[in-house]
């Protein structure tokens, strides 16, 4: 007990021997409060200019997406004007169907007609009446005379040479024959090579005259026979 209390009493002597404690990091408080002064200095004078760099680079981005928006316009504005009625349109339409067109007109004349292709391609037509404008306008029997005219010009245009004029009996007889008229003055011409009508009839009456070079069949029940 007497040492116990003796070495306590030598731990105490000592712990009061020791200075008063002191906060170690207490030298270095200043120079870095001066540092994190200077820097926050060298930061605020940077600001300036890293706002003008990012303007910098935003004008930049902006001018490069303005000049391809202008590149893409000016394509467009050069597709529009290569595909309108002045364009390539209009010179397929004179390379392709421009002839076309005129062996087409020269035919439709010939039946009383004047015929003509507008700029999107409907077909127009003046007839000897007078009536100007789409075909679909046409009456009855003035639509079934122009059909006719039309397959022989478009016959004759492309080549073929070759029409097929069917149900002619629903015409009264002077129709009739001004078609007959119009298909043998071509066929005589050269223009057109053959020329077939079929009409619904319950004789074998032959039409007088006959035209030159033509033949007439009767057909029943899947008969033909060759009327002489």
């Amino acid at each position: 007990m007497t040492e116990t209390v003796k070495a306590g009493k030598a731990t105490k002597a000592e712990l009061e021997a020791l200075p008063e404690a002191s906060n170690a990091t207490l030298p270095f408080n200043d120079p870095l409060a001066t540092l994190q002064a200077q820097e926050d200095k060298v930061n605020e004078q940077l600001r300036p200019v890293i706002a003008a760099e990012e303007r910098a680079a935003e004008r930049k981005r902006l001018t490069e997406q303005l000049e391809k928006l202008q590149k893409k316009a000016a394509t467009l504005d050069s597709l529009v004007k290569y595909f309108d009625k002045d364009g390539v349109k209009k010179t397929l339409i004179e390379q392709y169907i421009g002839g076309f067109e005129d062996k087409l007109i020269s035919v439709m004349d010939a039946w009383g007609y004047e015929a003509s292709l507008s700029e999107d391609l409907r077909f127009e037509v003046v007839t000897k009446r007078g009536y100007a404008g789409p075909v679909k306008e046409l009456s009855g029997a003035e639509d079934f005379i122009f059909n006719s005219a039309f397959q022989c010009a478009v016959s004759i245009a492309s080549g073929i040479k070759l029409v097929v004029i069917d149900e002619v009996e629903k015409l009264g007889t002077d129709i009739r024959n001004f078609i007959y008229e119009k298909v043998f003055s071509l066929i005589q011409e050269g223009i057109l090579d053959q020329a077939i009508l079929i009409g619904f009839s319950l004789d074998k009456t032959l039409p007088k005259p006959q035209a030159p070079g033509s033949k007439y069949f009767f057909i029943t029940d899947g008969t033909v026979e060759e009327l002489k």
